[in-house]
């Protein structure tokens, strides 16, 4: 289900080829859609999120970064637990409950870095296949 916004917005893109790593599809889809939602939230009135992967050391590693508010320090520790939100507008609280869990069960990390007023970025790490 697409979300709109009434904001501008860039998205900027590097994505690594060749990637050996295997996922479900619909599950790595809905980490995605969680993670750039609340970077989308996270944007006042415009700002740029940015996808990058790499492959290295036998991982592909995902950074969604964004321009937007950034999450306080003494918050970033609790962004993993359930119907935790530190969005003004309320939003849900589950997205990124949600996305750790899927990247879990795919074996993988997934941390966030945060400097509160200038953006947040997620780093999400996947082993590769053997």
């Amino acid at each position: 289900m697409p979300v709109f916004y009434k904001k501008k917005m860039n998205i900027h893109t590097h994505l690594c080829k060749n990637s050996e790593t295997i996922v479900s599809p619909e599950s790595i889809k809905q980490v995605f859609q969680e993670v750039i939602n609340n970077a989308a939230e996270a944007i006042e009135t415009s700002g740029i999120i940015s996808v990058s992967s790499t492959n290295e050391n036998k991982c592909m590693t995902i950074c969604i970064n964004d321009t937007g508010r950034g999450i306080l320090p003494e918050h970033l520790s609790q962004v993993f637990e359930p119907y935790q939100s530190f969005n003004p507008k309320k939003s849900r609280g589950i997205g990124l409950f949600i996305a750790k869990k899927i990247i879990e069960d795919h074996n993988g990390t997934i941390k966030i870095e945060s400097t509160y007023s200038q953006g947040t970025s997620v780093i999400i790490t996947l082993p590769e296949h053997s």
